[in-house]
């Protein structure tokens, strides 16, 4: 009888290491580092770059494009599950983005919108 219970106590023990399985691979991913990105505002197309660190839950960092030589400060950037969403200070006004994260973590798409309201594509790449 004590055999059985060791075991059943072994198997409980056990149990308990076993992992848990991802429910979210892009959390998990950090997503520190350098970045370009393209926007297509109607018959042009901005480029730029873009570096980010890990700030608590979130990112903060920086971003440039080819539109002048101003470094903007991405003030948040976060995600909920493959959602993302960032903000970025530019000197006429904030910038906001709001897309999905690929499930590699390894590039992300989705809607851009200046300060003036207009909004446009923009896709990105991790360097």
């Amino acid at each position: 009888m004590k055999t059985i219970a060791s075991l059943c106590l072994a198997l409980c023990l056990l149990s308990g290491c076993a992992e848990m399985p991802r429910t979210n691979e892009a959390m998990t991913r950090s997503l520190a580092g350098d970045w370009v990105f393209e926007v297509k505002t109607g018959n042009s197309v901005a480029q730029g770059a873009m570096t980010l660190t890990a700030d608590g839950s979130g990112y903060r960092g920086t971003l440039t494009t080819d539109q002048g030589n101003n470094v903007l400060a991405v003030r948040s950037l976060t995600l909920a599950g493959s959602n993302m969403d960032m903000l970025v200070e530019s000197p006429n006004g904030n910038v906001t983005f709001k897309g999905m994260l690929s499930a590699d973590a390894s590039s992300f798409q989705g809607t851009v919108t200046y300060h003036n309201g207009q909004q446009f594509p923009m896709t990105g790449t991790r360097r």
